[in-house]
């Protein structure tokens, strides 16, 4: 079976490393940290320098991204995506707020399948058990993906902040960096997560209801 989150992991850790790396390429162009004289010194202990960058620098970047990535358990990370304590996914609510919503989806069929005014748990329980009969389907896989993918950015993402700050302290302590740097990041990381959040959400519906739509045309073929 595949291992869908392998298949998208390097590409969560390599949005980490890029988004720290420009940060850190600002601050160094700004502060002018590589003139000609550290050039020079560059170029002359290369032989050195090259393999130190190549062992350390970019392994600990990947090395904290996947921490950053496996940081949160995944019920905290459904927490702060779709806002809510309890019944966090989604698969609690379809029968009211999500399959209707999906043009795909007959809903009177899915009422008739599995009853009407179901309440929430009695959703979730019906769903996961589709989900059981059909998860190895490569549309479930994809589908599933694609919201395990848009989640993880949407966490890697909040959890940048704290990194962020921790640069700007630094910064500051150092090399009096201002304040802009800051709320500049802030305001570009705060309208990342609202828009992967909302990729988030739109894609655990879609993943819902493809289960449905499966496992429903599976049921029709019997």
């Amino acid at each position: 079976m595949r291992n869908i989150k392998k298949e998208y992991k390097k590409y969560v850790v390599l949005y980490f490393i890029i988004y720290i790396v420009v940060n850190l390429t600002i601050v160094i162009m700004k502060y002018n940290l590589i003139n000609v004289q550290t050039i020079s010194v560059l170029k002359e202990n290369q032989y050195i320098i090259k393999p130190i960058y190549t062992i350390i620098s970019l392994p600990v970047l990947s090395i904290l991204g996947l921490v950053i990535l496996n940081f949160m358990p995944s019920n905290i990370k459904e927490i702060i995506i779709f806002r809510k304590l309890n019944n966090v996914l989604p698969s609690y609510r379809w029968q009211k707020y999500i399959a209707d919503k999906d043009n795909r989806i007959n809903v009177k069929l899915l009422n008739k399948k599995y009853g009407k005014n179901l309440s929430e748990q009695k959703q979730h329980d019906l769903w996961y058990k589709a989900y059981q009969r059909c998860k190895s389907d490569e549309v479930i896989l994809e589908s599933q993906k694609e919201y395990l993918f848009s989640r993880d950015l949407c966490m890697t993402t909040v959890l940048i902040i704290p990194i962020i700050v921790i640069i700007y302290i630094l910064g500051k302590v150092c090399l009096n960096l201002e304040i802009y740097f800051l709320i500049i990041n802030i305001i570009i990381l705060l309208l990342l997560y609202i828009i992967l959040d909302i990729v988030s959400i739109n894609s655990a519906n879609r993943f819902i209801c493809n289960v449905l739509l499966l496992d429903s045309s599976l049921e029709n073929k019997k």
